[in-house]
């Protein structure tokens, strides 16, 4: 019975420090490795474009390569 307690324990205490970053948090580890605050928002805001846009197309091939192109692109910007 302990060792079956020990190892759940373990196991949250593990996912529990493995949990994600906040947007804040993100924010100022990103501000600390030296990059500005516009380059912060113009990641964030093609991760969201990414994040709504990509289900939409995912069904059709041509609309994916289409949309990964245009993404592509403007991240290269």
């Amino acid at each position: 019975m302990f060792n079956l307690f020990y190892f759940l324990f373990c196991a949250l205490a593990i996912s529990a420090f493995a949990a994600p970053l906040t947007e804040e948090e993100a924010n100022a580890e990103l501000r600390a490795a030296g990059m500005t605050q516009a380059s912060i928002d113009g990641l964030d805001a093609l991760s969201k474009k990414f994040a709504t846009g990509f289900p939409l197309v995912k069904p059709d091939k041509e609309a994916t390569d289409k949309f990964i192109a245009d993404y592509r692109s403007e991240s290269e910007k």
